[in-house]
């Protein structure tokens, strides 16, 4: 009975912990951001089904080229990146957490995207730094629109700018006559010409 017990159980304790897999690996695979987990040593140690959508390189493509996320980074932002990442994996640099750091990156199809990425570190219960969790957030949209919002301030800045030096010449060019006929009104009024 003792030896059944314990088939019993070990069924039940494994059938337990495919649940949880199977919970854990739901969350982290439907992200809709693009998440992963980054080790002390730069390896990828999971990455979401997601970066599929934002970058066009699969799960299984960033796992096994650990520094294909700097290879795809824009050209224009490769400097800051480099920076961060090594502000992030130097104890004695890192940078507060949750802090978005914002660049852009070139997908696989040569589509510039934008991404919101944040980092937070990744602590066992002993206390041991285990690398980083990484969430990259696509906000191309978002960038798009903040440069056309600047954009139109700049061209209504320009148009403010347009009417004000308008106004100065249509004042200047009212103000002429104005005070040619204010200056032969006072001539009657004071008399000068009699009656």
């Amino acid at each position: 009975l003792d030896g059944l017990w314990n088939i019993s159980e070990r069924k039940r304790l494994e059938e337990e912990l495919r649940e949880s897999e199977e919970n854990f690996r739901t969350v982290a695979d439907f992200t809709y951001d693009w998440e992963y987990w980054r080790a002390p040593n730069m390896d990828i140690l999971y990455c979401s089904p997601s970066c599929s959508r934002i970058t066009g390189y699969s799960a299984d493509e960033f796992i096994k080229n650990r520094w294909l996320l700097e290879i795809i980074v824009d050209p224009r932002d490769v400097k800051s990146y480099k920076r961060h990442l090594k502000r992030f994996y130097d104890p004695d640099k890192r940078a507060k957490e949750g802090k978005e750091k914002e660049f852009r990156i070139i997908t696989k199809t040569g589509e510039v995207k934008w991404i919101g990425h944040v980092c937070r570190e990744v602590i066992s219960q002993d206390g041991v730094f285990l690398g980083r969790r990484i969430s990259n957030r696509d906000i191309t949209d978002r960038k798009n629109d903040e440069m056309k919002l600047k954009k139109s301030s700049e061209e209504i800045a320009k148009l403010n700018e347009n009417i004000l030096n308008m106004l100065k010449i249509v004042s200047h060019d009212i103000r002429s006559p104005l005070v040619s006929m204010a200056a032969s009104l006072k001539v009657p009024q004071r008399g000068v010409y009699g009656r």
